[in-house]
């Protein structure tokens, strides 16, 4: 499957029991996704980008660079922000559930910083 946007492209493909997407951001633009019941996993394959997540009720951003890789654990919401023109590739088993996060479906659209 692919889907194309203002944003850039995702390419969805299946792997050994895993989703994966490859993200094809432009700069200056957010992804958000939907919570997941499984652990995701990432790697930054090139570009720039800020992701913010939810613990506790607390937002807590990182920075990550090319080559950067790292794993968001289940129910934990996510955003990211690209820098640059970014490939941002992301895995999770096949048997995860999701559920619509809609807190930060307003950071998207009204382009709050996400930057510490």
């Amino acid at each position: 499957m692919k889907k194309e946007s203002t944003a850039g492209t995702l390419i969805e493909n299946s792997v050994w029991g895993y989703t994966v997407y490859n993200i094809f951001t432009k700069a200056n633009h957010y992804r958000w996704w939907n919570i997941y019941s499984e652990i995701k996993y990432w790697y930054l394959a090139y570009g720039k980008c800020t992701y913010m997540i939810e613990i506790k009720w607390k937002n807590v951003s990182h920075n990550l660079e090319q080559g950067d890789t790292f794993c968001i654990h289940a129910w934990i919401p996510n955003i990211f922000y690209f820098h640059e023109d970014s490939l941002l590739i992301e895995s999770f088993p096949h048997t995860a559930k999701k559920e619509k996060y809609l807190a930060y479906q307003t950071i998207k659209k009204n382009k709050i910083s996400i930057i510490d």
